[in-house]
C-alpha cells in the first residue's frame, strides 16, 4: 500500500495542479466574455488588492494589478491613505500619480450612496471611471456597483484619511 501512495501521490498532485492552471486560465477568459463578466472578475481583483493595503504602504509607490485583459491598474501610483466614515459601506483608497489626487472606491451592497464631486474641466473630462475604462455616469456612487475611480476629491474625503 506505502508504495501504491509513493507512486499515485505525485501523479495526483500534477494532476490537480494541471487543473486549477487550466480553471484560471479558463476564468480569464471567462472574464472576457462581455463588460459585466468583465467588471465582476476585476473588481474582485481590485478590491483584494486595495484590502491588503496597510498604514505600512502609505507613500509607497505600487506595482499595481493586471486586470483579466492585460491592461494594469494603480501601477505608479503612490498610497496616500484609506478614508474611513465617508458613508456606510464606503471603501475608499486615495492615491497620487503624476502630481494628481484620485480615489478607488466602492460600496457594499447594503450601504449608502455616495455623492461624486464634479470635476473641473483643466482636471479631467469626466468625474469617474469604472475598471473598463468606461465612464461612470451615476452622479452617486450606488452600493453594489464595484470600483470606481474617482478622478476628483472632496475634502471631506482627504480630511478622513488614515
Amino acid at each position: 500500500m506505502k508504495k501504491i501512495n509513493q507512486i499515485l501521490l505525485p501523479g495526483i498532485v500534477a494532476m490537480c495542479f494541471l487543473l486549477s492552471s487550466l480553471t484560471a486560465f479558463s476564468s480569464d477568459k471567462d472574464c472576457s466574455k462581455n463588460i459585466d463578466t468583465f467588471l465582476d472578475c476585476n473588481n474582485l481583483k481590485v478590491i483584494s488588492y486595495l484590502k491588503k493595503l496597510t498604514n505600512a504602504d502609505i507613500g509607497k509607490v505600487l506595482k499595481g494589478l493586471q486586470l483579466t485583459d492585460g491592461t494594469s491598474v494603480l501601477k505608479n501610483y503612490t498610497f496616500i491613505g484609506k478614508a474611513d466614515g465617508i458613508v456606510k459601506g464606503a471603501h475608499l483608497y486615495v492615491f497620487e500619480f503624476k502630481r494628481q489626487r484620485s480615489a478607488y472606491i466602492w460600496i457594499d451592497k447594503t450601504g449608502s450612496e455616495l455623492l461624486l464631486p464634479r470635476c473641473l474641466e483643466s482636471v479631467s473630462h469626466e468625474s469617474a471611471y469604472v475598471l473598463s475604462g468606461d465612464v461612470y455616469t451615476w452622479k452617486a456612487l450606488q452600493p453594489g456597483h464595484g470600483v470606481v475611480h474617482a478622478m476628483c476629491l472632496e475634502d471631506s474625503w482627504i480630511q478622513k484619511l488614515k
